[in-house]
């Protein structure tokens, strides 16, 4: 076997971190069939095998959360059987429903039992509660419950504990990427990410790339070989992003529901009237005093707010000019929108709250629903533009 660049990185961190008693945190990305999976069951048969065995002490135990326990257990019990020979250790799996498992005990006589749970919703959380464990190993990390992912990181309290996730690249805006990869690499957390390509895998048939290359096309061809972030949907709003501006009339837009109130500030250049989304927030009903101040802080020319709350409307109107436009996420303000940006009459600020970037990115219903409510927000801009774009675009 020969293996990937992204295998030799993860074991040699395995190994300097279990000589230095160390923790370690490895964040795998890569497309499908890199060697990925492989390459984890291997490291934490390393880490095993090179741990110095106290026959007083306790064996060792580890978790692998998967999507669901049957298909972890088939897989890795399968990647273990293979490698654990070439450390000169014996794999054993269990597959009963009560206890899947797979049961390593390397050449010192130390054992590692490697407890496989699913976890594809916040209910398995319950299944892992009160454990302690030597390390943890995430599948596919994107697909995995949230809840079941930081109870399992709880129960890694071991000294040199290991951790390993591995998982596709997703979209670029999804919670793992915020949480672990960006935090991992500006060194707000200690690990490493390994960033692997099919292509690095020899040990792959290469007419199985090739099949794959000429079969996928779009974003399935883009995120499983190419090893790229793609969006799940494509997005509705296609809004430039642009250098903050430097002057401007201040417009804020709100929209207000039964739980929230959600806020975009923007800059209207007099002369061409193009508006530039600026800043967003968004605050819990609770927090109205929150949502004023900002709104006050903004000092805005005009205030264009939803006819939902008419006691928070009649608080406003101190504040600036008042408009109202409707609560509905009419057809013709999606239009209004989608227009405004194409004839360069709509742009967000590079500056903006990155969550607004996000939230703008990952919109893809047209009516009716919004996936952050803070598009309900954005949309009360289409007032704004229905009189500009009436007139033919140049």
């Amino acid at each position: 076997m020969t293996y990937t660049p992204t295998q030799i990185q993860a074991l040699e961190y395995v190994s300097s971190n279990v000589e230095a008693s160390q923790r370690g945190f490895i964040y795998w990305l890569g497309g499908v069939r890199s060697g990925k999976s492989y390459g984890a069951v291997e490291a934490f048969i390393k880490a095993v095998d090179v741990r110095p065995y106290n026959p007083k002490e306790a064996d060792l135990s580890f978790l692998i959360l998967t999507y669901s326990a049957p298909q972890g257990v088939q897989i890795f019990g399968e990647y273990f059987s293979v490698i654990a020979p070439k450390y000169g250790a014996e794999a054993t799996v269990g597959v009963s429903n009560a206890d899947p498992h797979i049961l390593l005990t390397v050449r010192s006589g130390l054992k590692a039992k490697f407890m496989v749970r699913g976890a594809d919703s916040s209910r398995k959380a319950s299944r892992i509660q009160g454990l302690t464990v030597d390390g943890l190993l995430c599948d596919e990390v994107c697909n995995l419950d949230r809840t079941v992912i930081h109870q399992a990181e709880a129960r890694c309290s071991k000294e040199g504990a290991l951790r390993i996730y591995t998982s596709n690249k997703t979209t670029p805006y999804h919670w793992t990427v915020h949480y672990y990869v960006d935090r991992l690499r500006e060194g707000q957390i200690k690990g490493l990410v390994l960033d692997a390509s099919i292509k690095e895998n020899q040990n792959l048939d290469q007419s199985y790339i090739e099949e794959r290359e000429k079969e996928y096309d779009g974003d399935t061809l883009s995120r499983f070989i190419h090893n790229k972030f793609t969006l799940d949907e494509v997005p509705l709003y296609k809004i430039e992003v642009v250098d903050p501006p430097s002057d401007g009339e201040v417009l804020v837009f709100v929209y207000v529901d039964d739980k929230s109130i959600n806020i975009v500030r923007a800059l209207r250049e007099p002369q061409t009237h193009t508006l530039t989304i600026t800043d967003g927030q968004s605050y819990t009903q609770f927090d109205e005093d929150a949502a004023l101040t900002y709104i006050v802080e903004s000092n805005p020319s005009t205030i264009f707010v939803n006819a939902h709350n008419p006691y928070l409307i009649r608080k406003l109107r101190p504040i600036a000019n008042t408009r109202i436009f409707s609560s509905i996420s009419y057809e013709w303000k999606t239009n209004a929108i989608i227009e405004a940006a194409k004839r360069g009459l709509l742009f967000i600020s590079s500056s903006a709250n990155p969550s607004l970037i996000e939230a703008v990115h990952l919109h893809s219903q047209r009516v009716f629903k919004y996936d952050c409510k803070i598009i309900g927000a954005l949309e009360g801009c289409a007032d704004l533009f229905r009189h500009t774009l009436s007139k033919p675009s140049l």
